[in-house]
């Protein structure tokens, strides 16, 4: 490889062989011409054609080493960037694993949470109640157990009226169509004709076409006489609330699954039709109508 091949290299290198030639060939003329000692002449004119020597065969070697030098800065400079995009791959992938686990994890929990409340509501939609029970149940909490009742039975649109409410407790559908109110009557004793005439004050006042009194006793022969005069209105005492429980709230739980739980319980919570009454389950029970 001749210094004239090595002209088209890049600027620095072209510019190196060149001043190592001018360089040379000035020491050969200088050595020669100038000099008074022919020693002196002598070893400049070595020192010229060692210079013109090197000239043409040290550049090449220069740059030989030069290129392999560039070429390993190259190659590791280029095996740094691999490693640093590799270590940042790396660490994305690691960032996103972790957050794909910390989604799956929130997400598992909140499955876990909604199924413990699924299966504690569906418990508490099912679960039965003895006649024991419920006479030592409150006026409000008598109330809230017929209306989970007649839903099991098939009424819809229900809820819960206001403290002051007319003689009716519970405004419902009934699965034939027609707006009942219904008068709770959670007695020790027999329930007189004085609750047929609230009712019928109540069926008036929410514009009902049928009523219905239920009680957890017995109803006196005035207020059977007097339901009698008028069909829209029925009378329900103990035995009849007691088959129904049994019928649509037995004792055994049935198994819980997604299906009847997103059609039947999940969005039941009847609401108060107005107003404000204290309960056990208060702010549940006022907060939707369905």
């Amino acid at each position: 490889m001749s210094a004239w091949a090595i002209i088209p290299q890049p600027r620095l290198e072209r510019g190196y062989i060149i001043g190592v030639l001018v360089i040379g060939f000035g020491i050969c003329v200088i050595g020669t011409t100038v000099s008074y000692s022919l020693n002196i002449s002598l070893w400049l004119g070595l020192l010229g054609v060692a210079a013109l020597y090197g000239s043409f065969i040290l550049p090449p070697r220069v740059l030989t080493f030069l290129q392999h030098r560039r070429t390993l800065y190259q190659e590791e400079r280029r095996k740094v960037e691999e490693e640093k995009r590799e270590k940042l791959k790396k660490q994305q992938t690691q960032e996103e694993r972790r957050r794909k686990e910390a989604e799956e994890l929130a997400e598992r929990r909140r499955m876990e949470t909604e199924e413990l409340a699924a299966l504690a509501k569906w418990k508490e939609f099912h679960e039965s109640k003895t006649m024991d029970d419920i006479s030592r149940m409150t006026g409000t909490h008598f109330e809230e157990f017929l209306a989970k009742l007649v839903s099991k039975m098939g009424y819809t649109d229900i809820r819960l009226t206001p403290a002051n409410d007319q003689g009716g407790d519970v405004l419902c559908i009934s699965p034939s169509g027609a707006s009942v109110v219904i008068q709770a009557k959670r007695w020790a004793g027999k329930v007189g004709n004085g609750a047929v005439q609230e009712l019928l004050g109540a069926m008036l006042h929410y514009d009902r076409a049928e009523g219905m009194v239920v009680t957890n006793n017995s109803f006196t022969e005035a207020a059977r006489e007097l339901a009698q005069k008028d069909s829209r209105v029925t009378l329900r005492d103990g035995r009849w609330l007691e088959a129904q429980i049994k019928r649509f709230l037995p004792i055994e739980i049935p198994g819980f699954n997604w299906g009847d739980y997103n059609r039947q319980v999940r969005d039941y919570r009847p609401a108060r039709a107005r107003g404000k009454r204290n309960s056990k389950f208060g702010r549940y029970w006022r907060r939707r109508r369905y």
